[in-house]
């Protein structure tokens, strides 16, 4: 994550100072790029997981990394950014649905299944921990060699493998004996239950708003004027906000109302968080704009853990990788058009027309999607 911040910081700066008329609409297609990447392998690789095993898709997750890693260190050239943001969205792929599932499925075996919600938040802490001490660190290597924080990407997802080939599996139910099986037997899930199909769609287009929302945030620190040194740290923060924020998952999936309250609030908070934006920045209150805008960049990892946890509820082990994988897949489908529309009207419109536009159009599917979650009970 840190990595395509600083792509997105660095590319439309550089863009501004040639004098290119649409600096955050090429910025913001680089990261269609890495939708496409994902698009391509999102739900074939669920279906992967449930079928060769978790692991060995975990680990397919970690070689992509250091491909796409290993890309950015060796070229700077717009085919390589290109090469490396589809292959960053490969390894996303791979490790989206199946690093919760195999928790899910170890936590079965040991009969506890229930502490789900728990073991998933340290998961998740421990994850963002890792970002926050890369984050602190790694704006100030981008200034002084770029390189620097790509290459220690691949040698962390080096370590990952190396760590990861002693791992033990537990052994699951074989269901479905081969991959097409598998892949039947999720799609029957889909059409056979509504509420699976609600939570499909909710955590897909919730997903991909909070995650327009924090790559925009990219855009706004360049309109501000804040350098590439502070990207660290606002990337930095919000994740160790988002780590904070995790400490509440278990108390809030512990009660059906608390996570419905949760996933509701957390939907409608990302337009109200682009108009106080807007506001801001048209007032002068730069960095209290940044400000809202980090703190509700946050919520995008208690609401895709909360769908989550909704998800593994609902659907059985044999294809949990699979449908987790495909409420990823979905997100990655909206985010080819809606990346280059979000950066054309903030390049139209500028930074608060723009993200008044866009907080109305966010809103308006918003609406529909909290109607069909209450109307199936799974927000």
């Amino acid at each position: 994550s840190h990595d395509r911040g600083l792509l997105v910081h660095h590319i439309v700066g550089e863009l501004r100072l040639a004098g290119a008329d649409q600096p955050h609409t090429v910025a913001m297609s680089t990261l269609v790029i890495f939708s496409i990447g994902m698009l391509v392998a999102e739900y074939p690789s669920g279906v992967f997981a449930d079928w060769a095993g978790r692991k060995r898709a975990l680990a397919l997750s970690c070689v992509f990394n250091i491909v796409g890693a290993s890309i950015y260190v060796m070229s700077s050239s717009l085919m390589a950014l290109f090469a490396g943001q589809f292959i960053f969205g490969l390894s996303a792929a791979f490790r989206s649905g199946s690093d919760s599932a195999l928790l899910h499925s170890h936590l079965e075996r040991a009969g506890v299944p229930e502490r789900y919600s728990a073991a998933l938040a340290r998961l998740r802490i421990a994850s963002n921990s890792g970002i926050v001490t890369a984050c602190f660190t790694g704006g100030w290597l981008y200034a002084w060699w770029p390189p620097s924080v790509f290459a220690g990407t691949a040698l962390c997802s080096l370590i990952a493998l190396v760590l990861l080939y002693g791992f033990e599996e537990p052994p699951r139910p074989v269901v479905h004996g081969n991959y097409l099986g598998i892949l039947r037997a999720s799609l029957a899930q889909v059409g056979d239950h509504a509420a699976v199909r609600a939570i499909l769609l909710l955590g897909g287009f919730g997903s991909t708003f909070f995650f327009f929302l924090y790559w925009t945030m990219q855009s706004y620190l360049v309109e501000i004027g804040a350098p590439v040194e502070r990207n660290g740290l606002v990337v930095g923060t919000t994740s160790l906000l988002s780590a904070i924020s995790l400490t509440a998952l278990s108390w809030l999936a512990a009660s059906r109302r608390r996570h419905g309250v949760a996933m509701g609030v957390l939907l409608f908070a990302i337009p109200l968080a682009l108009l106080v934006a807007a506001v801001a920045y048209r007032t002068g209150w730069l960095w209290f704009g940044a400000g809202v805008l980090i703190v509700t960049a946050m919520g995008q990892v208690l609401f895709r853990n909360l769908t989550n946890i909704r998800l593994q509820e609902l659907v059985p082990d044999s294809v949990r990788a699979s449908l987790v994988s495909l409420a990823s897949w979905l997100a990655s489908l909206l985010y080819v058009p809606v990346f280059p529309i979000g950066g054309a009207l903030l390049d139209a419109w500028g930074i608060d027309g723009g993200y008044a536009a866009i907080a109305v159009l966010v809103l308006l599917p918003s609406l529909p999607l909290y109607m069909l979650a209450r109307r199936h009970r799974v927000c």
